[in-house]
This record gives structure tokens, sequence and C-alpha cells, in this order.
């Protein structure tokens, strides 16, 4: 049994986002794309203008015929009409976009990009053994800081005297802090 090519439907300021072209580019989102134009007024600067336009291209390309881009704006029942439908995604990158249809957002199929790239990201439990480079110091004299994939902070207990170089450690502890994951670590071989 065949399953329908799903579409998906993102708007014009989500498209800057370059997350959503990887998905396309590495076939994560496989199907079609209709860009809508946004659903509330943004304010545009010319970078993220750009951007969009070098996204699309490279959509374009990638997608041979399977996008559509939709120049007017659509109006509260259009947009639903649109979004309904068993292999229909909007794909999202601010919440704030489906503030126009909040109420209505029961059955209807979206995916947040924050969200799932939250939910992917690696769980750093105690006992987890990482290679870091110490960028700089921390607060504290002796404390080093180094970054993980996806920007997650290390903080490092005597990780000072390494700055500038990969160090290997174990992780001690875990947070979620308001800006996102902060790890605190220990070097995994101590120097005599």
């Amino acid at each position: 049994m065949w399953l329908k090519e799903p579409t998906y439907i993102i708007t014009q300021k989500s498209l800057a986002d370059p997350r959503v072209l990887k998905l396309f580019a590495k076939k994560v989102l496989n199907g079609k794309l209709v860009i809508i134009p946004d659903t509330q007024a943004q304010t545009n600067n010319e970078l993220t203008h750009e951007r969009r336009l070098r996204h699309l291209q490279s959509l374009q390309q990638l997608l041979k015929g399977k996008l559509k881009v939709i120049d007017k704006p659509l109006d509260h029942k259009d947009l639903l009409k649109l979004l309904k439908g068993k292999h229909r995604y909007f794909i999202t990158t601010m919440a704030q976009e489906l503030l126009p249809i909040k109420d209505e957002l029961t059955g209807l199929n979206i995916l947040d990009l924050n969200e799932l790239y939250k939910d992917l990201e690696p769980d750093y439990l105690p006992g987890t053994e990482l290679r870091v480079v110490v960028s700089k110091r921390g607060k504290e004299e002796t404390e080093g800081i180094g970054y993980v994939d996806g920007g997650i902070k290390v903080v490092i207990s005597d990780g000072a005297r390494y700055l500038g170089k990969e160090l290997e450690v174990i992780v001690t502890a875990g947070i979620e802090t308001n800006v996102g994951k902060l790890i605190f670590a220990r070097p995994k071989y101590r120097e005599v």
C-alpha cells in the first residue's frame, strides 16, 4: 500500500531558518512544499531577505517541481483550508505564527522545528565521556568553558589550565536553563 505524498506548508518568515533547507536536503522531509506569506506583519532586514531567496533557490533545485509559492495574503479561512488535511504539515520556527489560528489548532499537523531540535538534542547523563576544546576561562579561576555540538555549554572544573586544548571530560551534572542546556564536567584524567 502506498501512502500519499505529504505536503509541507511554511511561511516566508520561517523559510529564512537554515534548518528548513537542511531537513529537505537530507530528505528528512520529503514531499511537496508550499510557501505562503507571513501570517503576521513582519519587519524584514536585507540579510534575512537574501537568506530567504538563497533558500528558495536551493529548494527549487532540490524539489524539482514540487514547490509552490503563494504570493497573495491568505485570510483566516483560506489559511485553515490550506492547512487542513491528513497529509499536510505546517512547519514553523516561531510559535507566534500560529496566533491567527490558535483557536483551531486541534487536528492540524504542526511541526515546530524548535521543539524538534530540542527533542533531538543528545542527553548528557552523569558519567558520559566527551571531548571538548577548552575555549575560555569560567567564572571561577580554575574553571574552563567549552562547547559541544548544538552549542551546549560545558563548565569544566579544573579546566582552566587546559585553555586552547582538547580535553577528555566526564559529565558530572547537567541542568536546563532558560537559554538551553548547561553541562558540568571534570577532566577524565588528573595530572599528577
